[in-house]
């Protein structure tokens, strides 16, 4: 899974998990405890292979607003742990980012055609998919790039859709291609060309579990395998296959994110990739 994959799949957990979790003020301080002991943890640690180690990835969706916290849950931070290819650059390790998932940037279709002179480059964005998923809001998102040290090195814009359809949900994320991000090499990548663009296809095996659970033997050759992304936050242990679909077109990455309870599997993921691609540029 590649640096851009990652994020997608932060961003649509965060909101997935804010949108539909209620916790009591118990179950809030235990999240920020497990959180405050997720960031004692440098952003990517550089084991001697070569490979970067535990990862902490927040999203700082704990920003105060009004005195109060704005989003509890999982979103707070997520840990993941697992093996991914240090970035070519060699300096930038790890990303993160901000928004207020209440208070989108795009709230409606309509407000999407100023994203491409918001974002600083040209978006495709259809309104709906043939598959029943249409808009529900989008955002334009300011990417941190951070250094082996955590410190801000890097800067840049992501425009986030979402799509619904029911309790269900998509995301399409788009940002210029950076180039320190490597190619998706874990997840089963399978190509698919259509026309001269190369659309790539993985699934990735992502198990939510409690703050204060201990990953087994079996788990952890798993997570070295690059087979098992294990994320720190949940109430109970839960598992979910996330799918990802990515190209580019020039200088642009497009990543369209989905988990397996939309049911569309690979050949309903490449139906959506063709129909942005087909899709005007906002």
């Amino acid at each position: 899974m590649d640096r851009g994959t990652f994020d997608a799949l932060m961003r649509q957990t965060l909101k997935d998990q804010a949108e539909k979790v209620s916790m009591p003020e118990a179950r809030k301080q235990q999240i920020y405890e497990a959180v405050a002991e997720c960031r004692k943890v440098p952003a990517c640690q550089t084991q001697p292979d070569g490979q970067a180690g535990a990862c902490c990835r927040k999203e700082e969706h704990s920003m105060k607003k009004s005195g109060k916290w704005k989003v509890l849950p999982v979103a707070a931070a997520l840990c993941i742990l697992g093996t991914m290819a240090v970035m070519a650059a060699g300096k930038i390790v790890g990303y993160s980012s901000s928004h207020d998932v209440n208070q989108p940037d795009f709230a409606t279709y309509a407000d999407m055609a100023r994203a491409d002179e918001a974002a600083g480059f040209a978006v495709k964005v259809p309104e709906k998919f043939d598959n029943g998923f249409s808009f529900d809001r989008g955002f334009l998102i300011e990417e941190k790039a951070h250094d082996e040290n955590g410190e801000i090195v890097d800067t840049f814009p992501v425009v986030s859709v979402f799509y619904k359809k029911g309790g269900e949900s998509l995301t399409l994320d788009i940002k210029q291609v950076r180039p320190e991000w490597s190619e998706t090499t874990t997840g089963n990548p399978r190509s698919i060309q259509y026309g001269d663009k190369t659309l790539v296809y993985s699934e990735d095996h992502y198990r939510f579990v409690p703050p204060d659970y201990q990953i087994t033997e079996e788990e952890q050759k798993a997570v070295e395998a690059g087979e098992l992304y294990v994320s720190y936050g949940s109430s109970q242990v839960e598992d979910s296959i996330v799918c990802f679909l990515q190209w580019t077109e020039g200088d642009v990455q497009y990543i369209l994110l989905g988990d397996g309870s939309t049911g569309l599997g690979m050949d309903g993921m490449v139906e959506a990739g063709k129909q942005i691609i087909d899709s005007p540029e906002l």
